[in-house]
Protein backbone atom coordinates (compact mmCIF):
# COMPACT_ATOMS: atom_id res chain seq x y z
CA UNK A 1 0.00 0.00 0.00
CA UNK A 2 1.06 3.60 -0.48
CA UNK A 3 2.57 4.93 2.74
CA UNK A 4 3.52 8.41 1.54
CA UNK A 5 5.12 10.58 -1.13
CA UNK A 6 8.26 12.66 -1.35
CA UNK A 7 8.31 15.86 -3.35
CA UNK A 8 11.56 17.55 -4.40
CA UNK A 9 11.47 21.17 -5.51
CA UNK A 10 14.43 22.99 -7.01
CA UNK A 11 14.63 26.65 -7.91
CA UNK A 12 15.85 26.56 -11.56
CA UNK A 13 15.67 30.30 -12.15
CA UNK A 14 19.37 30.87 -11.35
CA UNK A 15 20.36 27.94 -13.58
CA UNK A 16 18.22 29.24 -16.47
CA UNK A 17 19.66 32.72 -16.06
CA UNK A 18 23.19 31.31 -16.28
CA UNK A 19 22.32 29.37 -19.46
CA UNK A 20 20.89 32.53 -20.98
CA UNK A 21 24.02 34.49 -20.07
CA UNK A 22 26.26 31.81 -21.56
CA UNK A 23 24.25 32.03 -24.77
CA UNK A 24 25.10 35.73 -24.86
CA UNK A 25 28.76 34.82 -24.43
CA UNK A 26 28.64 32.62 -27.54
CA UNK A 27 26.99 35.49 -29.43
CA UNK A 28 29.84 37.77 -28.33
CA UNK A 29 32.37 35.24 -29.63
CA UNK A 30 30.56 35.23 -32.97
CA UNK A 31 30.91 39.03 -33.08
CA UNK A 32 34.65 38.59 -32.60
CA UNK A 33 34.79 36.16 -35.52
CA UNK A 34 32.79 38.60 -37.64
CA UNK A 35 35.27 41.36 -36.81
CA UNK A 36 38.08 39.13 -38.07
CA UNK A 37 36.28 38.44 -41.34
CA UNK A 38 35.48 42.11 -41.93
CA UNK A 39 39.09 43.03 -41.20
CA UNK A 40 40.31 40.46 -43.74
CA UNK A 41 38.04 41.71 -46.54
CA UNK A 42 38.80 45.35 -45.79
CA UNK A 43 42.54 44.64 -45.79
CA UNK A 44 42.20 43.26 -49.32
CA UNK A 45 40.56 46.46 -50.51
CA UNK A 46 43.08 48.63 -48.68
CA UNK A 47 45.89 46.71 -50.34
CA UNK A 48 44.57 47.72 -53.74
CA UNK A 49 44.14 51.35 -52.69
CA UNK A 50 47.63 51.60 -51.22
CA UNK A 51 49.22 49.83 -54.17
CA UNK A 52 47.47 52.03 -56.76
CA UNK A 53 48.29 55.23 -54.86
CA UNK A 54 51.94 54.28 -54.55
CA UNK A 55 52.23 53.56 -58.26
CA UNK A 56 50.74 56.96 -59.10
CA UNK A 57 53.17 58.68 -56.73
CA UNK A 58 56.16 56.72 -58.03
CA UNK A 59 55.41 57.55 -61.66
CA UNK A 60 54.86 61.27 -61.17
CA UNK A 61 57.90 62.07 -59.01
CA UNK A 62 59.72 63.62 -61.97
CA UNK A 63 56.81 65.93 -62.84
CA UNK A 64 55.59 69.22 -61.33
CA UNK A 65 52.29 68.00 -59.85
CA UNK A 66 52.29 69.19 -56.22
CA UNK A 67 48.49 69.26 -55.79
CA UNK A 68 48.05 65.74 -57.13
CA UNK A 69 50.89 64.50 -54.96
CA UNK A 70 49.22 66.04 -51.91
CA UNK A 71 45.99 64.19 -52.73
CA UNK A 72 47.87 60.93 -53.20
CA UNK A 73 49.50 61.43 -49.80
CA UNK A 74 46.01 61.82 -48.32
CA UNK A 75 45.06 58.48 -49.88
CA UNK A 76 48.10 56.93 -48.21
CA UNK A 77 47.32 58.43 -44.81
CA UNK A 78 43.64 57.44 -44.89
CA UNK A 79 44.37 53.93 -46.09
CA UNK A 80 47.07 53.32 -43.52
CA UNK A 81 44.84 54.60 -40.71
CA UNK A 82 42.15 52.16 -41.85
CA UNK A 83 44.77 49.39 -42.01
CA UNK A 84 45.77 50.19 -38.42
CA UNK A 85 42.11 49.96 -37.39
CA UNK A 86 41.70 46.51 -38.96
CA UNK A 87 44.90 45.45 -37.21
CA UNK A 88 43.34 46.51 -33.91
CA UNK A 89 40.15 44.58 -34.73
CA UNK A 90 42.16 41.45 -35.47
CA UNK A 91 44.05 41.86 -32.21
CA UNK A 92 40.80 42.33 -30.27
CA UNK A 93 39.17 39.25 -31.85
CA UNK A 94 42.26 37.05 -31.49
CA UNK A 95 41.95 33.71 -29.79
CA UNK A 96 44.87 31.64 -28.55
CA UNK A 97 47.75 31.82 -26.11
CA UNK A 98 48.21 34.79 -23.81
CA UNK A 99 51.20 36.82 -24.92
CA UNK A 100 53.64 38.38 -22.46
CA UNK A 101 55.86 41.05 -23.97
CA UNK A 102 56.80 44.69 -23.34
CA UNK A 103 53.74 46.81 -24.22
CA UNK A 104 53.42 50.57 -24.61
CA UNK A 105 50.33 51.71 -22.73
CA UNK A 106 50.17 54.84 -24.91
CA UNK A 107 49.80 52.53 -27.94
CA UNK A 108 47.15 50.43 -26.16
CA UNK A 109 45.10 53.50 -25.21
CA UNK A 110 45.32 55.11 -28.66
CA UNK A 111 44.37 51.92 -30.52
CA UNK A 112 41.47 51.22 -28.14
CA UNK A 113 40.10 54.72 -28.58
CA UNK A 114 40.26 54.22 -32.36
CA UNK A 115 38.03 51.15 -31.99
CA UNK A 116 35.68 52.69 -29.39
CA UNK A 117 35.04 56.11 -30.97
CA UNK A 118 32.68 54.90 -33.74
CA UNK A 119 30.44 53.25 -31.09
CA UNK A 120 30.13 56.34 -28.89
CA UNK A 121 27.28 58.84 -29.07
CA UNK A 122 28.40 62.15 -30.61
CA UNK A 123 27.13 63.88 -27.48
CA UNK A 124 29.86 62.16 -25.49
CA UNK A 125 33.30 63.78 -25.48
CA UNK A 126 36.08 61.16 -25.33
CA UNK A 127 39.53 62.56 -24.51
CA UNK A 128 42.93 61.16 -23.58
CA UNK A 129 45.66 62.76 -21.47
CA UNK A 130 48.87 60.84 -22.18
CA UNK A 131 52.43 61.67 -21.07
CA UNK A 132 55.20 62.18 -23.61
CA UNK A 133 57.60 59.63 -22.12
CA UNK A 134 56.66 56.04 -22.93
CA UNK A 135 55.10 54.02 -20.11
CA UNK A 136 55.27 50.28 -20.65
CA UNK A 137 54.32 47.06 -18.87
CA UNK A 138 54.73 43.35 -19.52
CA UNK A 139 51.47 41.97 -20.81
CA UNK A 140 49.14 40.73 -23.50
CA UNK A 141 48.12 43.62 -25.80
CA UNK A 142 44.80 42.01 -26.76
CA UNK A 143 43.80 41.37 -23.13
CA UNK A 144 44.74 44.87 -22.03
CA UNK A 145 42.93 46.42 -24.98
CA UNK A 146 39.85 44.32 -24.23
CA UNK A 147 39.91 45.40 -20.57
CA UNK A 148 40.20 49.08 -21.46
CA UNK A 149 37.50 48.80 -24.12
CA UNK A 150 35.10 47.29 -21.58
CA UNK A 151 35.71 50.20 -19.19
CA UNK A 152 35.08 52.73 -21.98
CA UNK A 153 31.84 50.95 -22.95
CA UNK A 154 30.79 50.90 -19.29
CA UNK A 155 31.44 54.67 -19.08
CA UNK A 156 29.52 55.23 -22.32
CA UNK A 157 26.50 53.38 -20.94
CA UNK A 158 26.58 55.61 -17.85
CA UNK A 159 26.08 58.67 -20.11
CA UNK A 160 22.67 58.14 -21.77
CA UNK A 161 22.25 61.89 -22.39
CA UNK A 162 25.87 62.68 -23.20
CA UNK A 163 28.81 63.82 -21.11
CA UNK A 164 32.54 63.28 -20.85
CA UNK A 165 34.87 60.30 -20.74
CA UNK A 166 38.50 61.04 -19.91
CA UNK A 167 41.35 58.53 -20.07
CA UNK A 168 44.63 59.45 -18.44
CA UNK A 169 47.93 57.70 -17.86
CA UNK A 170 50.63 58.26 -15.26
CA UNK A 171 52.69 56.32 -12.73
CA UNK A 172 52.08 55.61 -9.06
CA UNK A 173 54.17 54.07 -6.28
CA UNK A 174 52.35 51.44 -4.20
CA UNK A 175 53.62 50.93 -0.66
CA UNK A 176 53.30 47.82 1.52
CA UNK A 177 50.33 49.17 3.44
CA UNK A 178 48.34 49.76 0.21
CA UNK A 179 49.25 46.31 -1.14
CA UNK A 180 48.31 44.55 2.10
CA UNK A 181 44.83 46.13 2.01
CA UNK A 182 44.24 45.36 -1.66
CA UNK A 183 42.09 42.42 -2.74
CA UNK A 184 44.67 41.82 -5.50
CA UNK A 185 47.97 39.99 -5.10
CA UNK A 186 50.23 42.97 -5.68
CA UNK A 187 53.67 43.81 -4.32
CA UNK A 188 55.10 47.23 -3.46
CA UNK A 189 56.76 49.10 -6.31
CA UNK A 190 56.26 51.37 -9.31
CA UNK A 191 53.01 50.93 -11.24
CA UNK A 192 51.44 52.39 -14.36
CA UNK A 193 48.02 53.88 -13.64
CA UNK A 194 45.29 54.13 -16.29
CA UNK A 195 42.28 56.17 -15.18
CA UNK A 196 38.92 55.95 -16.98
CA UNK A 197 36.65 58.73 -15.68
CA UNK A 198 33.10 59.68 -16.60
CA UNK A 199 30.64 62.23 -15.27
CA UNK A 200 27.65 59.93 -15.67
CA UNK A 201 25.03 58.32 -13.48
CA UNK A 202 27.45 56.75 -11.02
CA UNK A 203 27.14 53.45 -9.15
CA UNK A 204 25.28 53.04 -5.87
CA UNK A 205 27.46 52.03 -2.87
CA UNK A 206 25.57 48.75 -2.33
CA UNK A 207 26.27 47.75 -5.96
CA UNK A 208 29.95 48.63 -6.01
CA UNK A 209 30.81 45.50 -4.04
CA UNK A 210 29.23 43.27 -6.69
CA UNK A 211 30.01 44.88 -10.05
CA UNK A 212 33.02 42.62 -10.73
CA UNK A 213 31.01 39.44 -10.09
CA UNK A 214 30.42 37.28 -13.20
CA UNK A 215 26.86 37.63 -14.58
CA UNK A 216 26.02 40.53 -12.28
CA UNK A 217 24.54 43.44 -14.22
CA UNK A 218 22.33 46.42 -13.50
CA UNK A 219 21.44 46.85 -17.18
CA UNK A 220 18.05 45.96 -18.63
CA UNK A 221 17.47 42.50 -20.01
CA UNK A 222 19.26 42.06 -23.32
CA UNK A 223 21.47 45.11 -22.72
CA UNK A 224 24.36 43.41 -20.92
CA UNK A 225 25.79 40.02 -20.06
CA UNK A 226 27.29 40.88 -16.69
CA UNK A 227 30.67 39.66 -17.95
CA UNK A 228 32.33 42.90 -19.08
CA UNK A 229 33.69 44.10 -15.73
CA UNK A 230 34.32 40.51 -14.62
CA UNK A 231 36.59 40.05 -17.64
CA UNK A 232 38.38 43.31 -16.78
CA UNK A 233 38.94 42.03 -13.23
CA UNK A 234 40.31 38.72 -14.53
CA UNK A 235 42.60 40.35 -17.10
CA UNK A 236 44.13 42.79 -14.61
CA UNK A 237 44.54 40.04 -12.01
CA UNK A 238 46.37 37.85 -14.57
CA UNK A 239 48.75 40.78 -15.20
CA UNK A 240 49.61 40.96 -11.46
CA UNK A 241 47.89 44.32 -11.25
CA UNK A 242 45.01 45.89 -9.35
CA UNK A 243 41.70 47.52 -10.19
CA UNK A 244 39.95 50.18 -8.11
CA UNK A 245 36.68 52.08 -8.34
CA UNK A 246 35.44 55.40 -6.96
CA UNK A 247 31.87 56.41 -7.75
CA UNK A 248 29.08 58.72 -6.59
CA UNK A 249 25.49 58.76 -7.75
CA UNK A 250 24.92 61.48 -10.41
CA UNK A 251 28.57 62.54 -10.24
CA UNK A 252 30.27 59.77 -12.17
CA UNK A 253 32.80 56.98 -11.77
CA UNK A 254 36.56 56.55 -11.92
CA UNK A 255 38.15 53.18 -12.60
CA UNK A 256 41.89 52.81 -12.09
CA UNK A 257 43.95 50.06 -13.66
CA UNK A 258 47.30 49.56 -11.91
CA UNK A 259 49.96 47.48 -13.68
CA UNK A 260 53.60 46.82 -12.69
CA UNK A 261 55.97 49.03 -14.68
CA UNK A 262 58.49 47.43 -17.01
CA UNK A 263 61.79 48.85 -18.21
CA UNK A 264 62.56 46.11 -20.73
CA UNK A 265 63.60 47.19 -24.20
CA UNK A 266 60.68 47.04 -26.61
CA UNK A 267 61.18 46.51 -30.33
CA UNK A 268 59.69 49.35 -32.37
CA UNK A 269 58.18 48.60 -35.75
CA UNK A 270 59.21 51.20 -38.26
CA UNK A 271 56.67 52.77 -40.59
CA UNK A 272 59.38 54.01 -42.95
CA UNK A 273 59.00 52.98 -46.56
CA UNK A 274 61.56 50.37 -47.63
CA UNK A 275 63.48 50.94 -50.86
CA UNK A 276 62.31 48.61 -53.64
CA UNK A 277 65.29 46.71 -55.07
CA UNK A 278 65.31 45.85 -58.77
CA UNK A 279 65.15 42.15 -59.43
CA UNK A 280 65.17 39.57 -62.19
CA UNK A 281 63.03 36.49 -62.62
CA UNK A 282 59.40 35.46 -62.90
CA UNK A 283 56.70 35.61 -60.22
CA UNK A 284 53.31 33.88 -60.16
CA UNK A 285 50.67 35.81 -58.19
CA UNK A 286 47.75 33.71 -56.94
CA UNK A 287 45.04 35.89 -55.35
CA UNK A 288 41.26 35.93 -55.68
CA UNK A 289 41.14 39.74 -55.26
CA UNK A 290 41.40 41.43 -58.65
CA UNK A 291 42.61 44.75 -57.21
CA UNK A 292 45.50 43.12 -55.40
CA UNK A 293 46.48 40.97 -58.40
CA UNK A 294 46.58 44.06 -60.60
CA UNK A 295 48.53 46.33 -58.27
CA UNK A 296 50.97 43.59 -57.22
CA UNK A 297 51.62 42.76 -60.88
CA UNK A 298 52.34 46.41 -61.74
CA UNK A 299 54.54 46.85 -58.67
CA UNK A 300 56.66 43.83 -59.55
CA UNK A 301 56.89 44.73 -63.23
CA UNK A 302 58.17 48.16 -62.19
CA UNK A 303 60.87 46.36 -60.20
CA UNK A 304 61.99 44.32 -63.21
CA UNK A 305 60.11 41.04 -62.72
CA UNK A 306 58.04 39.11 -65.24
CA UNK A 307 54.66 38.20 -63.80
CA UNK A 308 51.97 35.54 -64.25
CA UNK A 309 48.62 36.03 -62.47
CA UNK A 310 45.91 33.59 -61.37
CA UNK A 311 42.52 34.47 -59.91
CA UNK A 312 41.92 31.34 -57.84
CA UNK A 313 43.59 28.22 -56.49
CA UNK A 314 42.81 25.95 -59.44
CA UNK A 315 44.04 28.48 -61.99
CA UNK A 316 47.19 29.02 -59.92
CA UNK A 317 48.01 25.30 -59.80
CA UNK A 318 47.35 24.90 -63.52
CA UNK A 319 49.45 27.96 -64.40
CA UNK A 320 52.33 26.68 -62.28
CA UNK A 321 52.06 23.19 -63.78
CA UNK A 322 52.40 24.63 -67.33
CA UNK A 323 55.19 27.10 -66.47
CA UNK A 324 57.10 25.55 -63.56
CA UNK A 325 60.37 25.81 -65.46
CA UNK A 326 59.89 29.58 -65.91
CA UNK A 327 58.43 30.58 -62.51
CA UNK A 328 61.01 31.40 -59.84
CA UNK A 329 58.66 32.20 -56.96
CA UNK A 330 54.94 32.21 -56.10
CA UNK A 331 53.13 34.98 -54.20
CA UNK A 332 50.22 33.02 -52.70
CA UNK A 333 47.14 34.34 -50.88
CA UNK A 334 46.42 32.41 -47.69
CA UNK A 335 42.61 32.78 -47.69
CA UNK A 336 40.76 31.88 -50.92
CA UNK A 337 37.51 30.08 -51.76
CA UNK A 338 37.51 26.32 -52.48
CA UNK A 339 41.21 25.80 -51.56
CA UNK A 340 43.25 27.80 -49.07
CA UNK A 341 46.88 28.77 -49.44
CA UNK A 342 48.21 25.83 -47.44
CA UNK A 343 46.37 23.37 -49.69
CA UNK A 344 47.65 25.11 -52.83
CA UNK A 345 51.20 25.05 -51.45
CA UNK A 346 50.89 21.29 -50.91
CA UNK A 347 49.82 20.82 -54.54
CA UNK A 348 52.64 23.02 -55.84
CA UNK A 349 55.13 21.04 -53.75
CA UNK A 350 54.04 17.86 -55.52
CA UNK A 351 54.74 19.47 -58.90
CA UNK A 352 58.07 20.87 -57.67
CA UNK A 353 59.37 19.93 -54.19
CA UNK A 354 61.75 22.92 -54.37
CA UNK A 355 59.02 25.48 -55.09
CA UNK A 356 59.55 28.87 -53.41
CA UNK A 357 56.38 30.39 -51.99
CA UNK A 358 55.71 33.65 -50.20
CA UNK A 359 52.41 33.52 -48.30
CA UNK A 360 50.33 36.66 -47.89
CA UNK A 361 47.22 37.36 -45.79
CA UNK A 362 45.21 40.10 -44.14
CA UNK A 363 45.15 37.94 -41.02
CA UNK A 364 48.08 37.62 -38.63
CA UNK A 365 51.02 35.35 -39.36
CA UNK A 366 49.93 32.57 -36.99
CA UNK A 367 46.87 31.64 -39.09
CA UNK A 368 47.95 28.09 -40.03
CA UNK A 369 51.03 29.07 -42.04
CA UNK A 370 52.58 25.84 -43.41
CA UNK A 371 56.18 24.85 -42.76
CA UNK A 372 58.63 25.26 -45.62
CA UNK A 373 57.47 28.54 -47.15
CA UNK A 374 60.11 31.11 -48.05
CA UNK A 375 58.45 34.08 -46.29
CA UNK A 376 55.22 35.65 -45.09
CA UNK A 377 54.07 39.20 -45.92
CA UNK A 378 51.02 40.79 -44.29
CA UNK A 379 48.38 42.66 -46.26
CA UNK A 380 48.15 45.47 -47.04
CA UNK A 381 51.75 45.62 -48.24
CA UNK A 382 53.65 48.37 -50.00
CA UNK A 383 55.90 48.23 -53.03
CA UNK A 384 59.12 48.17 -51.00
CA UNK A 385 57.83 45.48 -48.62
CA UNK A 386 56.78 43.23 -51.50
CA UNK A 387 59.90 43.75 -53.60
CA UNK A 388 62.20 43.16 -50.61
CA UNK A 389 60.39 39.97 -49.59
CA UNK A 390 60.65 38.55 -53.11
CA UNK A 391 64.25 39.68 -53.61
CA UNK A 392 65.38 38.13 -50.30
CA UNK A 393 63.45 34.89 -50.88
CA UNK A 394 64.81 34.45 -54.39
CA UNK A 395 68.38 35.10 -53.31
CA UNK A 396 68.36 33.01 -50.13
Amino acid sequence: CLLGAVGIFRDMSEYETMIEQLTHVHKMEAVGQLAGGVAHDLNNMLGGIIGAAELIKFRMQSKELPDIERLVNLIFESSERAADLTSNLLSFSRKGKIVSSPVSLQDIIESTIAIAEPTIDKRIELTADLPEGEIQVIGDPAQLQNALLNLIINARDALPSGGKIRISLDTKKLDKEWCDKSAFDVTPGEYACIRVEDNGTGIAPELQKRIFEPFFTTKAEGKGTGLGLASVYGAINSHHGALTLESEIDKGSTFRILLPLSHETRSHETQNELPAPQGMGTVLIVDDEMMLRTTAKLMLEDCGYKVFVAGDAEEGIETYKKNADKIDIVLLDMVMPKMNGAEVYAELSIINPEVKVIMTSGFTQNEHIPQGIAAFIKKPYRRGDLSNAIYLAMNS
